[in-house]
């Protein structure tokens, strides 16, 4: 390149006319009057179109001496730092410019991203001809003008944003080029510049780049020559690199308040959603904020916080900047999106450099931090797409960094989220200084309560993974109910069951203060803590510091939070945890236990979780200095010649040419998960894929892509949702059932692989029937289950596989009692939880029977059952399943033999005579079914999306395909819980949304659409989702519910009324948004 310089010119002056003097760099001179470093060799206009034009710079001189990946690669990195943050400064100064110009725009990936986010009118110039066309092709814009500005003919004479990032050290008559920019702006127009910031580096800086630098400036001569040119400078500021700075000018004579750097505050916008949500309680999550935000504002100097209070839930934390925004309509039902663009707006208002919720919101496009409790809901395998958790995920897809209260949960958000250690801090929480001992309150305590004797304390919630019941119940059933108690401290009240079976032996009391708290500890012989998972603990250390003993479990935070101040138990061993509680009541124990404790608690302060929050607020707001850090593909952009081999760049190039069947708007998002695919990258390729197939659901090529890597990854089940997501779309798809059984067959080999396994001495060769139980808290159930099983009349043909999905409680032990006096038992627990449609899909690839026969734990079987089955199918072989009456009951453990009917359901359940027509908007399949094993050949598995109307969506899937029978015999009784009732509202969803996708696929499959008052059922069952939501208040949910749905039905007369009221809530929801906006 260095051929294309001419010859040397000592003689050059600088653009404001002034001499040259010796600079740092031999082939730079400094201006004597302005400071402007001067390339002592000129250029001229034909040198530029030379060395810029004709893939010359972008595809050959960028690769070969700058060392930057290809252009489309380029393009991709980009979008995940450069782009966003010249668009938001550009938001700053000028919130939705009609019209923009951008001048070098190369690829013009920042001129689709303002189309993209409103902006009506972009055009860009680029020297070389091939980058223009490669944008055009790409994004499909109409202004990429290849030339040399600013003798170029542009679409508009005037503009309300004028561009040049990385330009102005390129001009070769700077003055001339910058006096056009200040003619094509109007006179509220801004002008945004990025350039290199010469601060007295040697020789060896990194912009001296004689080839294209001809002009460095410094913030004084970049405000002179814009001064010269026409220009004022109202703000400056580090640039996107180390090397370089940002200039915000308008129009000379145009007011504006100049702002220096030095001058320059963060400004950081915390949304105060917790408090709404804990109704302004001091407790919890709210007990942690109200702490940390007044540290945060006293040691941030430099930085503005505002604090969004929703509605009247004022924390009253003294000498913080509040606004008041609109409530957060339900914590599990809000309109997330307008809730999203309300806390963008606000954000950009105020000019944010930082977001963060208390609790799980997020504004999208401005840089966040997210601070993580637990992932309870993840290791329950929750819904984290619609209803109560959709705005964790979507919180966590929009965080740049993390701050988890304990390295337990750290750890969590890597195996679930991906996220890697170095994008998450570990802050542990604190505790107020009133808890310590306060021996002189204990009397008060006992007296006001009427407390005698020795006593335990267990605080909060005890039900589900808290396991409390276990403890009350070995208890309560304990010789020690006799010499002490347990004080329940808040939590759930007692049913009038449980208060006649614990007597004075367990009592509970409402929470009121922490002072009655203090007390409660101070006087106890020992908190219970039972539960199996906790994002941290806060009560261990609470009780800790009040000199009261910790009896606990050794898993996840707990450890973390109690040391070696606690006595660590098994969560599943009642009787262990009162062993425990004996020892407790002698006195030297207690007190050296409680020594322990208090020691421990000096480990947490809230100053050292605010310092952990402030180094990663700290680091953040100076994005806008350095925004690299802000980049999700963790600097990308630097490291891909060491990360991207140079097929992986010709693979890119190809790729992004391949995929302009996505369009432009998933394009780069595609192509940006290949790339963080190919570096290794897994959360951003996840990411990208996730983001790409929610704007393309039905996209075949893509959803099969996404697939393949999840699969590559181990995520077979993230895999099989997607690919049953698909075929929604394509239900006869044979490449898509190929992918899903070889999908299917991976995971099913390494859950195999990672579980447990037992059997029995003797297993039947060729079994007829293969009986599947899947198992998860069935602890009570799971002896009378096998029972059943072992008294059928045909067992001696039968295997019987036990799907055991990780349950907390101790089924194992009683599988092998019969494992052990019966023949052709298997049983297998997986190292992790799994759905119930995942266990029984496991024991169908398991299963080596002709047959195959689910059974619940919780049900009760009729000993001729498989028998009357089996000779059914026997003897007719056209039919693929079989099916039976049932009996219903709401009484557990009520056996078939010894049935009692119930009021509350009418007794025995006859089922209809099957009719395919019929399931379409029915269940017509009974609980006890059997099937052919070798459907699954043709039909594949049970979908594991739904949580549990799955095996509706299998019936019909396999009533389209093959035949289905009821015989008029009872096969057993079913045992319905509240739970159970398809009146739960996720279930009626569930049902709808499987009736709504088989209906459109039968309708598609007779080319006809619905005739008059066909489907009627499915039209019941929209209005009646629709009813209940709106009866609960849950307003957001019924709309996005009735946008989805509506359109599958004509508006009859039944309809008017409904509908009037959904666009009436629709409305109001709308107008309550820009109320707040």
């Amino acid at each position: 390149m260095s051929t294309m310089l001419p010859d040397d010119n000592d003689s050059a002056r600088c653009w404001c006319g002034g001499q040259t003097e010796k600079s740092t760099h031999e082939l730079y001179g400094r201006c004597k009057n302005c400071g402007t470093l001067v390339l002592k060799k000129a250029y001229t206009a034909e040198d530029l179109k030379k060395f810029y034009g004709m893939d010359q710079y972008w595809h050959k001189h960028q690769l070969e001496k700058s060392r930057t990946p290809p252009i489309e690669q380029r393009m991709i990195e980009d979008f995940h730092d450069r782009i966003p943050l010249w668009y938001r400064i550009l938001n700053r100064h000028k919130i939705l410019p009609e019209r923009v110009l951008e001048i070098g725009c190369s690829h013009g990936g920042f001129l689709q991203y303002c189309l993209s986010h409103g902006i009506r009118k972009a055009a860009g110039i680029e020297i070389d001809e091939n980058t223009c066309r490669l944008g055009k092709n790409i994004f499909g814009l109409e202004y990429i003008i290849p030339g040399l500005f600013p003798d170029v003919k542009l679409p508009y004479r005037k503009y309300d944003a004028v561009c040049a990032f990385d330009v102005m050290e390129h001009f070769h008559e700077p003055v001339k080029a910058i006096s056009a920019i200040s003619d094509y702006l109007r006179e509220d127009g801004v002008c945004l510049i990025q350039t290199p910031c010469y601060r007295g580096e040697g020789a060896s800086w990194e912009m001296f780049l004689p080839e294209e630098h001809l002009y460095l400036y410094d913030e004084n001569s970049a405000g002179k020559i814009l001064e010269k040119s026409g220009l004022m400078v109202i703000e400056t500021m580090p640039g996107l690199f180390h090397y370089d700075m940002f200039v915000v000018a308008k129009k000379a004579g145009k007011r504006a308040a100049k702002i220096s750097s030095g001058a320059l505050k963060s400004t950081v916008v915390i949304d105060g959603l917790i408090f709404q949500i804990q109704a302004g309680a001091n407790v919890g999550i709210s007990r942690i904020w109200k702490n940390i935000i007044p540290i945060l504002k006293d040691t941030l100097k430099d930085t503005r916080i505002i604090l969004l209070v929703r509605g009247n839930y004022d924390p009253g934390i003294e000498g913080v900047e509040t606004l008041v925004v609109p409530e957060y309509c339900s914590v599990t039902n809000c309109d997330l999106e307008n809730d999203e663009k309300l806390l963008t707006a606000i954000c950009r208002e105020n000019r944010a450099d930082l977001f963060m919720s208390t609790y799980y919101s997020s504004a999208p496009g401005i840089a966040s931090i997210q601070l993580v409790y637990d992932l309870i809901p993840e290791l329950a395998r929750a819904n984290m797409i619609t209803g109560m958790w959709a705005p964790k995920k979507r919180a966590f897809s929009c965080a740049h960094k993390f701050v988890a209260i304990s390295e337990s949960t750290r750890n969590d958000l890597s195996r679930y989220y991906h996220e890697p250690p170095d994008r998450v801090s570990v802050a542990y929480p604190a505790i107020s200084d009133i808890f310590r001992p306060a021996l002189q309150e204990v009397e008060r305590f006992r007296e006001q309560f009427r407390i005698k004797g020795p006593y335990f304390v267990m605080v909060g919630k005890r039900s589900s993974y808290k396991n409390g019941g276990i403890v009350l119940e070995s208890f309560i059933n304990s010789d020690l109910r006799n010499q002490t108690r347990i004080v329940c401290i808040g939590g759930e009240k007692f049913s009038d069951s449980e208060i006649a079976r614990f007597g004075t032996s367990v009592m509970r009391i409402d929470y009121t203060d922490d002072p009655t708290l203090v007390a409660a500890y101070s006087g106890a012989q020992a908190l219970i803590y039972p539960s199996i998972y906790e994002g941290f603990g806060i009560p261990v250390i609470e009780a800790g510091a009040c000199g009261c003993p910790v009896i606990a479990c050794r898993n996840s935070s707990i450890p973390e939070a109690g040391g070696d101040a606690c006595v660590y138990v098994n969560p599943g061993s009642g009787p262990e945890i009162v062993d425990v509680m004996r020892k407790m009541l002698d006195a030297s124990t207690r007190e050296d236990l409680g020594k322990k404790g208090i020691e421990n608690a000096r480990r947490f302060t809230w100053e050292k979780m605010a310092d952990v929050i402030k180094a990663r607020i700290m680091d953040m707001t100076s994005g806008i200095k350095h925004s690299r850090r802000l980049n999700r593909a963790e600097n990308l952009v630097s490291r891909s010649n060491e990360i991207l081999s140079d097929d992986t760049n010709k693979a890119l190039r190809a790729s992004l040419i391949s995929s302009e069947v996505l369009g432009a708007d998933h394009r780069p998002l595609v192509c940006a998960a290949r790339a963080y695919r190919e570096s290794g990258i897994i959360s951003g390729a996840i990411m990208n894929y996730t983001k790409a197939l929610a704007m393309c659901p039905s996209l075949k090529p893509l959803a099969i892509e996404f697939a393949e890597y999840q699969r590559s990854l181990g995520k077979h089940e993230d895999a099989l949702k997607v690919l049953f997501g698909l075929k929604d779309y394509y239900p006869d798809d044979p490449e898509i059932f190929a992918q899903l059984q070889k999908t299917q067959k991976e995971w099913f080999t390494s859950t195999i692989n990672s579980s447990d396994f037992l059997s029995s001495a003797s297993v039947p060769s060729k079994p007829l029937v293969s009986i599947i139980i899947s198992t998860y808290n069935s602890g009570q159930f799971i002896d009378e289950c096998l029972s059943d099983v072992v008294s059928q009349s045909v067992f001696g043909s039968v295997e019987v596989i036990v799907i055991d999905a990780a349950s907390p409680q101790d089924e194992k032990s009683v599988i092998m009692r019969f494992i052990e006096k019966y023949p052709g038992i298997r049983y297998y627990r997986t190292a992790e939880r799994i759905g119930i449609y995942a266990a029984w899909n496991l024991g169908i690839y398991l299963a080596e029977g002709k047959y195959v026969f689910m059974f619940s734990t919780n049900d009760r079987l009729r000993s001729q059952t498989l028998e009357m089955l089996l000779n059914y199918l026997e003897s007719n072989p056209q039919v693929d399943l079989v099916y039976g009456n049932t009996k219903l009951t709401d009484i557990p453990h009520n056996d078939y033999d010894n049935y009692v009917a119930t009021e509350k359901y009418g007794g025995a359940f006859v089922w209809p005579q099957y009719s395919f027509y019929d399931l379409l908007f029915q269940c017509r399949v009974g609980p006890h079914p059997m099937w052919k094993r070798n459907v699954h050949e043709r039909v594949g598995y049970f979908d594991i999306r739904y949580r549990a109307i799955g095996d509706q969506d299998f019936w019909i899937r396999l009533g389209r395909k093959g035949t289905l029978a009821h015989i008029d015999e009872f096969t057993g009784v079913c045992w319905l819980t509240e739970d159970s009732l398809s009146g739960d509202l996720s279930s009626m969803i569930e049902i709808f949304e499987i009736h709504a996708k088989h209906q459109r696929n039968f309708l598609h499959e007779q080319k006809r659409d619905y005739a008059p008052n066909e489907f009627s059922h499915l039209l019941n069952e929209y209005v009646r989702i629709l009813v209940v939501l709106t009866n609960a208040n849950k307003f957001a949910e019924a709309v996005r519910f009735r946008d989805r749905y509506h359109a599958m039905f004509p508006l009859s007369s039944d309809l008017v009324k409904l509908e009037a009221t959904m666009i009436r809530l629709k409305n109001m929801l709308a107008n309550s948004r820009s109320a707040g906006l």
